[in-house]
C-alpha cells in the first residue's frame, strides 16, 4: 500500500495556513543564486515560448548570446537574429543561464541538461513567478498559486470528494507541483500506462456508445475510441470549429461509417463567436480572434441519448458542460474533461458537474510530465 504521508504530503500543506508569499518564497528559493547572477543566458527552443523568452530577455535587459534546440536541422542557423547551437557545443561550466523555453518538454529538457553538467538553468514558468512583467505566464500558468491560496477550501472539497486512492493521488502531486514548480511531482503521477480519454482503470467502454468528441482536432481521439471499441460503436458526433481540421479529420476518418461531422464549437448556448485558429491543438475563443465561428449547445443539436462525451475545447469546458445539461441529468453519459486549460477547472468542473448530477462520481488521472493533461472523469 502506498505511504500514507506520501500520499497526503500536498494537501496537509493546503491545511496549515499558508499566504502567496510564502508559496512563491518557495519556488524562487533553490534558484535565487541563479537568478542573482543572471546576466548572459542561451534560450533552449526555437518555437513560439522561445522567441517570446526573448523578447523579455531584451526588454528585461539581458543579454541573449543564442539559442539552444535538438533539432540539428537548426544547428547553425539564426532564430531572433540569434545563432542556434547544438547543446554538446556549449561548455557545461558556462557562467550563462540557460532557460528552458518549453512547457511540453520541460521535464525531459531539464534533465538532459543536468546530466550534461550544466547548473545554471531554470523553466521558463519559475522565470515567471520571478518577473511576470517581462515573462508573463503561460496561460496554463497564469494564477496558478493564486487560486491555490484563494480557493484552499474548494481543493480540500474535492480531496474529500474523489472516487479513489489514485485520484488523490493524483490532486496531491498536481497541488505539490503548484507549490514547487517541480515537474518531478507531475512525472510521478503521470499515466504512462494508459489512454487518455480512455483509461480502463476508471471507464467501461461498451459496442453501443453514443460518443461526442467536443474538441475533436484532426480525428486523433476518435481514433483512440475506435481502438478501445474495436471499431465497434453506435454514432460519433464530432465538433471542431477550425475548417482545415475538420477536411483532416474527414479524410482520416473516410472508412468510417455514422459519423457525424459539426463544423462548430460546443458552448453554453447557440450564438457566433471569434475564434482564434492555429492549426494545431490551442485554437481558441478570442475577443480577437482572425475569424467567426458557429457555437452549439449539445441539449439542442442532439436529440438522442449520448452515453460518452470527451470535451478537450480550451478553457470553455464550463460552457460546454451548461449546455449539455439536459444530456447529463437524463442520459448520465461518461464525461471525460480536459481539466487543465484554467488553473481552477481542477477544481470547479467537478463541483460543476455535480451541481448538474449529484450521482455522478469523480476521479482524477494525469497523463504528461507537464501541466497539461489532467482529464476529470465522471462515471
Amino acid at each position: 500500500m502506498e505511504d500514507y504521508k506520501n500520499l497526503e504530503l500536498g494537501i496537509e500543506r493546503l491545511r496549515q495556513p499558508l499566504s502567496l508569499e510564502q508559496v512563491n518564497s518557495s519556488i524562487l528559493t533553490p534558484y535565487r543564486q541563479i537568478l542573482s547572477s543572471m546576466r548572459q543566458v542561451y534560450i533552449f527552443g526555437c518555437k513560439q515560448l522561445g522567441k517570446k523568452v526573448y523578447e523579455g530577455c531584451v526588454t528585461a535587459g539581458l543579454d541573449v548570446l543564442g539559442f539552444i534546440d535538438n533539432n540539428s536541422s537548426l544547428h547553425d542557423k539564426q532564430c531572433c537574429g540569434k545563432k542556434v547551437y547544438a547543446l554538446k557545443e556549449l561548455p557545461p561550466k558556462t557562467p550563462a543561464v540557460i532557460i528552458i523555453a518549453s512547457t511540453t518538454h520541460e521535464y525531459e529538457l531539464h534533465n538532459q541538461l543536468i546530466l550534461a553538467g550544466f547548473v545554471n538553468v531554470i523553466a521558463y514558468p519559475v522565470l515567471s513567478v520571478f518577473d511576470a512583467v517581462h515573462f508573463p505566464p503561460e496561460a496554463v500558468h497564469k494564477n496558478m498559486q493564486v487560486d491555490l491560496i484563494k480557493n484552499t477550501e474548494h481543493y480540500l472539497q474535492l480531496y474529500q470528494t474523489l472516487a479513489d486512492q489514485k485520484s488523490k493521488r493524483t490532486i496531491n502531486g498536481i497541488i505539490k507541483y503548484r507549490m514547487t514548480l517541480n515537474p518531478v511531482f507531475l512525472k510521478e503521477i503521470c499515466q504512462t500506462e494508459q489512454p487518455e480519454y480512455f483509461d480502463t482503470d476508471v471507464v467501461r467502454i461498451n459496442h453501443e456508445e453514443v460518443f461526442v468528441d467536443g474538441g475533436g482536432y484532426d480525428g486523433d481521439t476518435v481514433l483512440n475510441f475506435l481502438q478501445a471499441t474495436n471499431n465497434q460503436y453506435k454514432k460519433i458526433y464530432f465538433f471542431e470549429p477550425d475548417g482545415k481540421l475538420i477536411l483532416k479529420a474527414k479524410q482520416t476518418l473516410a472508412e468510417f461509417t455514422d459519423i457525424i461531422f459539426f463544423e462548430a464549437a460546443i458552448y453554453s448556448h447557440a450564438k457566433t463567436l471569434r475564434f482564434k485558429t492555429t492549426g494545431g491543438l490551442d485554437g481558441m475563443f478570442d475577443e480577437e480572434g482572425d475569424r467567426e465561428v458557429k457555437a452549439m449547445m449539445l441539449d439542442e443539436c442532439i436529440n438522442e441519448k449520448i452515453t460518452f462525451l470527451k470535451l478537450d475545447v480550451e478553457g470553455a469546458e464550463t460552457d460546454a458542460l451548461i449546455g449539455a445539461k439536459k444530456h447529463l441529468e437524463q442520459d448520465v453519459p461518461t464525461l471525460a474533461i480536459s481539466g487543465y486549460h484554467n488553473p481552477a477547472d481542477i477544481w470547479q468542473l467537478p463541483e460543476l458537474i455535480k451541481s448538474l448530477n449529484s450521482s455522478y462520481q469523480i476521479y482524477l488521472r494525469h497523463y504528461s510530465n507537464t501541466s497539461y493533461e489532467t482529464i476529470v472523469y465522471a462515471i
